[in-house]
């Protein structure tokens, strides 16, 4: 009797050919933060660029400046999108030397802080590049997680890069989401560097 030369079907093999190669990494999870801390931090993060947060806080905790103020202008290239200016302050706090405190200027904040507080915050803990769709996706292709999906513990949340390596999978701690999460909003885009600290989402608690 010939030989049955047929492949033997492998999940792990179709998954890798669609998300390119994959390293496995149980440390490789983002940190999550409780929303209930640290709220304006977080919304702060969200608007402006890490880089500029970084040097404005250094700045303050250096003692080179006793408060830096930040401004950022966005939308208005459409009557259809309002021109939205949003402002903060960031001076010396009162724990001492290395502290410093945020103060977010008018009502534009109200919906950045509301929804940073509908879920947790999953922080970047390395630094590298997120890429939210498969490896060599083309334009139109949806990405692996999308606002409003529901995530499994464990389950994809994008890829990450680190120098030349090969994309690592990105997931969904499952000691923090044992009954998974759905994703209120990514604060990250496809290709976009990013550094330790860096907000990559905020995430609902699934509780049934």
């Amino acid at each position: 009797m010939a030989q049955d030369q047929r492949a033997e079907h492998r999940p792990e093999e179709e998954r890798e050919a669609a998300l390119g190669p994959m390293v496995s990494r149980d440390e490789l999870r983002p940190i999550v933060e409780d929303p209930a801390e640290r709220l304006k931090l977080a919304a702060f993060r969200t608007v402006f660029p890490e880089g500029m947060v970084t040097e404005g806080i250094k700045a303050v905790t250096d003692k080179q400046a006793e408060k830096v103020v930040f401004r950022r202008i966005t939308g208005g290239e459409t009557p259809e999108s309002p021109q939205t200016i949003f402002e903060a302050e960031v001076y010396l706090g009162n724990g001492g030397n290395n502290t410093y405190e945020v103060t977010l200027v008018g009502e534009p904040w109200k919906d950045v802080v509301e929804t940073v507080d509908e879920g947790s915050i999953l922080r970047a803990n390395y630094k590298g590049r997120f890429r939210r769709r498969p490896v060599n996706a083309t334009p139109d292709e949806k990405p692996l997680a999308s606002e409003g999906d529901v995530i499994m513990p464990g389950g994809t949340i994008g890829l990450v890069k680190f120098g030349k390596g090969p994309y690592a999978e990105y997931s969904l701690p499952r000691d923090k989401f044992p009954k998974g999460g759905r994703i209120k909003k990514f604060a990250i885009e496809d290709e976009e560097t990013v550094e330790p600290e860096k907000i990559i989402a905020f995430i609902e608690q699934i509780n049934e």
